[in-house]
């Protein structure tokens, strides 16, 4: 029988692998794609996402905060480190369930990250930069896809992002993020 904790750790994984799919089927240079999916090929991308996450939490390099009680899951926060005390740890998202939204959760998950790790970067949209602003956080710059071939079809897919950090120096950013590998994968192309 599965613990506590791997229930909620299995139930993150896929909230955010739905979460995933579902930013990607409403994006307008994806949409197109998704028409003619049905409920086995929405199955399949959700598993090929979950098995990216499951692997690089397995890994040790995604982690997860948690806000629970009693087997109840209120809000999750994911992040990425690395070995490498070079690079910061990647905070990749911050969920709270709408019934408990705007009650401190959200602030409250970030700063158990900062807590745990002093250098910490993130993308946002820019609607949430006054939130990670009053927690620390500054403006670095707007985040700008790789341009490669590896970054064709994403390339829009994280437009109007804000790179945002909460140290002065410059590092590179070890950023989680699809690639057209994965979105290939995923749409079954």
């Amino acid at each position: 029988m599965k613990n506590s904790f791997t229930k909620e750790i299995d139930e993150v994984l896929q909230l955010e692998a739905e979460g995933m799919l579902s930013d990607l089927s409403t994006s307008p240079l994806l949409l197109a794609n998704f028409l003619s999916f049905d409920k086995r090929d929405r199955e399949r991308a959700v598993n090929y996402i979950r098995s990216v996450l499951d692997e690089c939490y397995k890994e040790g390099h995604l982690k997860v905060a948690i806000f629970h009680e009693s087997q109840h899951l209120y809000g999750y926060a994911i992040f990425f480190t690395t070995a490498n005390a070079q690079y910061p740890t990647y905070l990749h998202k911050i969920f709270v369930k709408e019934p408990y939204r705007n009650q401190g959760l959200g602030g409250k998950l970030l700063q158990s990250i900062v807590k745990g790790n002093s250098r910490v970067a993130l993308l946002c949209p820019i609607d949430k930069v006054a939130f990670y602003e009053s927690h620390g956080f500054n403006y670095s710059q707007p985040f700008e896809v790789p341009d490669n071939e590896k970054f064709r079809l994403s390339r829009g897919l994280y437009s109007d992002l804000c790179l945002m950090k909460n140290y002065q120096e410059q590092s590179e950013i070890p950023l989680f993020f699809l690639n057209d590998s994965d979105l290939t994968d995923i749409l079954g192309l």
